[in-house]
This record gives C-alpha cells, sequence and structure tokens, in this order.
C-alpha cells in the first residue's frame, strides 16, 4: 500500500509545479492544437468511464457483484465518501475551468478534476478488492492505466488544466490508500 502513498506523493507534487508555472495553460492550448475528430469522439468515450453516471451506476451494482460481505458495502459508500470530498474541494478551491472546452457539458468548478477524482478511486478500489481476494498487485496496472487515459481525457477535451486531473488523481489515490487503512 505503500505504492499509493507514493502515487499520491507524485501527483501532489506536480500539481504544485504546475500551479506554481505557466505550464497549466501552455500544456492545454498544445493539446488543443493537435485534436482530431476521431480522437475527440475516443476521448469523450474515455472520459465516460470517470462521469458520475458510469461510476454511480458501477459503485451500485459492485453491491450486488461482489460476494464478499465487507466489500459490497465498501465500494459504494467509500465512492459516495470520495464524491463529496471532490464536491466539497472545488466550491472550496473555485477555480474557473479552461476555456478551451470542446464540449459543452462540462460545468461547476475545475478544481480537482471530479473524472480523475472519482474514476481513480473507483477502478483503484476495484483493483484493491481483487488485491484482498486474489493476493496479485496484477490488477492495479489496468486500473491505473483507465485512470490516467480519463485524466488525459479531460485535458484533451479542454475541461480541465493539468494539476486539476493531477490533483484529481492524487486524491483519488489518497482516498484509496485511506479507504484500505479502514477495510
Amino acid at each position: 500500500m505503500l505504492i499509493l502513498i507514493f502515487a499520491s506523493a507524485i501527483f501532489f507534487a506536480l500539481t504544485t509545479i504546475m500551479l506554481t508555472s505557466n505550464l497549466d495553460t501552455e500544456f492545454v492550448i498544445f493539446i488543443s492544437k493537435k485534436r482530431t475528430k476521431p480522437l475527440n469522439v475516443i476521448m469523450v468515450l474515455i472520459s465516460f468511464l470517470g462521469s458520475t453516471v458510469f461510476v454511480s451506476l458501477s459503485a451500485f451494482l459492485s453491491f450486488f457483484v461482489v460476494k464478499d460481505d465487507l466489500f459490497k458495502y465498501v465500494i459504494p459508500l467509500s465512492t459516495i465518501f470520495t464524491w463529496v470530498i471532490n464536491a466539497s474541494l472545488k466550491v472550496t478551491i473555485s477555480r474557473k475551468r479552461p476555456s478551451y472546452s470542446i464540449i459543452s457539458k462540462a460545468s461547476g468548478f475545475s478544481f480537482p478534476s471530479g473524472h480523475s477524482m472519482i474514476g481513480s478511486f473507483f477502478f483503484l478500489i476495484i483493483a484493491y478488492y481483487m488485491y484482498a481476494k486474489f493476493g496479485t498487485a496484477f490488477y492495479f496496472i489496468p486500473s491505473g492505466i483507465i485512470s490516467l487515459l480519463i485524466a488525459f481525457s479531460r485535458i484533451y477535451l479542454g475541461v480541465h488544466y493539468p494539476s486539476d486531473v493531477l490533483a484529481g488523481l492524487g486524491f483519488g489515490t489518497l482516498c484509496v490508500y485511506l479507504t484500505a487503512l479502514l477495510t
């Protein structure tokens, strides 16, 4: 579980670097110039994996699919808890979104990215459940890749700065670590 703390620390360090430099805006502008129509569609689909609709439905279904008496409650409840933390942080920080969006559905504040935070939390908590059940850390690899893809898709779509998604990844990973401590 030290890897989760290490990953959170890296995400928060990168967030600090991005926030204290002009790299946030420069990176968003750079990515916005590389967009293509086929990639736009792919990024919208990847982004959906971190959406409230997808994660909420998946967390709800996990209650019925997961056979472990503890985890059948932990997964949906800790997902809700992570969402509440994200919403609280967004309101507290109140950072405006970048003005380079190619989708009109993004609303609310930008920091930290909800898709990145809640998506990474959900996929990593599933990996942790698999680790607890089968004793192999393998499941963290695809979960980590999906989390990073969701984060990148939010930058690509122009609805978040890199620091937003890095903070989202950091908080999501930290929430998995805290949940693991409690189980």
